[in-house]
C-alpha cells in the first residue's frame, strides 16, 4: 500500500502533581475514608484503579503490593510490570492505614478491599 501512512499517536497529556501544601490542605478538609484514600494516592503515586484493587493482604505494614487493578467493577492485572513492584510505605501512611484498619473492624479481612 503506497501513499498510506499510519496516524501518529497523540502526544501524552502533561500530568500534574499536587504540592505538599495542596495535599495538606485537601487532607485537612476530608473525613474518613476519603482522607486515607487521598493520603495513599499522594504518598504512593498509585493509579485510581490500583488503589481500588488493594486488599488488606497487600499491606504488610511496610509495603503495598499491587496485584490487581479495579475499573468499572472489572478486576485486571496492573497496567505494567513496574506497576507490580512493591511500594514502600512511609510511616505516616502506615499509621493511617493501621488506624483505618482498626476502624474497619471485621471488614478488614485479608481478602477484602482496603477501601470498600
Amino acid at each position: 500500500m503506497q501513499d498510506t501512512s499510519i496516524p501518529r499517536t497523540p502526544e501524552p497529556e502533561d500530568t500534574y502533581a499536587y504540592s505538599l501544601a495542596e495535599v495538606t490542605k485537601m487532607l485537612s478538609f476530608l473525613a474518613e475514608p476519603e482522607r486515607t484514600i487521598v493520603l495513599t494516592a499522594a504518598l504512593t503515586g498509585l493509579r485510581k484503579g490500583e488503589i481500588r484493587g488493594l486488599c488488606w493482604q497487600d499491606f504488610d505494614g511496610k509495603e503495598l503490593s499491587v496485584k490487581r487493578s479495579v475499573w468499572n467493577s472489572t478486576v485486571n492485572e496492573p497496567k505494567t510490570r513496574r506497576s507490580k513492584a512493591p511500594i514502600p510505605v512511609v510511616r505516616q501512611l502506615a499509621d493511617a492505614l493501621e488506624a483505618y484498619k482498626l476502624r474497619m473492624g471485621k471488614l478488614a479481612q485479608p481478602n477484602l478491599p482496603i477501601f470498600q
